[in-house]
């Protein structure tokens, strides 16, 4: 698994659950960051697809999941992968040093939906430079 570089001398202190924590600002390619599938905000439509499929979220393809959550009109994805494509990802992620996603799942499937478009192309460098917030694992 990528551990994320999370030098000291980078560490920066942001609000985050209502504490002051250290994060540690950096970019990140698409690829090595991990939705978080216990997500308050998306718990509910992954209940709803694992209901559909018969299967647990690990043993279902990223694709379908983000096609599936994209399909949810509330989730606006469309909209918000429109967005970022023209703009990129204006508001950092959160992560774990091992790249499991904290906050962001509406931006990381977004960003996710962008890929499919892209299937057959070269991955656009808003792609493969999202910024991040790093927290370290403990």
């Amino acid at each position: 698994m990528y551990k994320i570089p999370t030098p000291d001398a980078n560490a920066i202190s942001k609000p985050f659950h209502n504490e002051w924590i250290n994060v540690y600002p950096t970019v990140l390619a698409l690829d090595k960051i991990y939705f978080w599938d216990g997500n308050n905000r998306t718990i509910f439509t992954f209940e709803r697809l694992t209901n559909l499929t018969g299967k647990t979220i690990d043993k279902i393809k990223i694709e379908d999941i983000v096609q599936f959550v994209a399909d949810q009109n509330m989730h606006k994805l469309e909209r918000l992968a429109d967005s970022i494509e023209r703009n990129g990802v204006q508001v950092p992620l959160i992560i774990r040093d091992d790249g499991k996603l904290l906050d962001g799942n509406r931006r990381f499937f977004a960003c996710q939906l962008l890929k499919i478009r892209y299937r057959k192309q070269k991955l656009p460098k808003i792609l493969l430079e999202i910024p991040v917030f790093a927290i370290r694992k403990k």
